[in-house]
């Protein structure tokens, strides 16, 4: 079995970003709610008082997103047991902390390059006109779990936040197998 464990600063880099966002959305919301005084006077009329309220409703949504991203981004940058991708013969593991750990088992995942790809299946990818070798060496495969549109290299990609390159070398001898077992069974 093999860990790639994901980078705890990047994690926490991205919780901040989050933060930050959160903070600034919140502080604007504050600041329109008390604008809102609903009371008609000879400079104001309460079309003013609704159009803060109109502003301040997807506002105050978005807010509240930014918010349980943040909080989300912590939990999974300071869980206390492992963070990042599980492999074998047999299987995948997605760890990601209390949120959306999956597993999936290797005989499972489709698993292709750009280059075997059909021109409908490429979606505009200029990668496919690359060299097979430098595919190999320097990506990761498209990886969709069967009976599913579930893209396992872009949960990979989210999770680790690393160069493709990086990831290729490391799973690269994982992925020949279980390429080798498929066409072998």
């Amino acid at each position: 079995m093999t860990l790639l464990a994901a980078s705890r600063t990047r994690l926490l880099s991205t919780a901040m970003l989050w933060a930050s966002a959160s903070v600034v959305l919140a502080l604007l919301c504050f600041i329109l709610y008390g604008r809102i005084e609903f009371q008609v006077s000879g400079l104001r009329s309460r079309a003013v008082d609704f159009s803060y309220v109109i502003i301040l409703l997807p506002l105050g949504l978005v807010s509240l997103v930014t918010i349980w991203k943040t909080f989300q981004s912590l939990l999974v940058a300071l869980w206390p047991g492992f963070v990042g991708i599980k492999f074998s013969d047999d299987y995948l593991s997605i760890d990601y902390g209390p949120f959306r750990s999956g597993h999936y088992e290797s005989k499972s995942l489709d698993i292709c390059y750009p280059f075997e790809l059909s021109a409908d299946e490429m979606e505009g990818h200029v990668e496919a006109f690359l060299p097979k070798q430098q595919q190999y060496e320097t990506m990761l495969p498209r990886m969709l779990y069967a009976g599913s549109n579930l893209r396992v290299d872009r949960l990979i990609q989210k999770l680790l936040r690393r160069p493709d390159e990086e990831i290729a070398s490391v799973m690269r001898p994982m992925i020949e197998r279980w390429c080798l077992h498929r066409s072998n069974e």
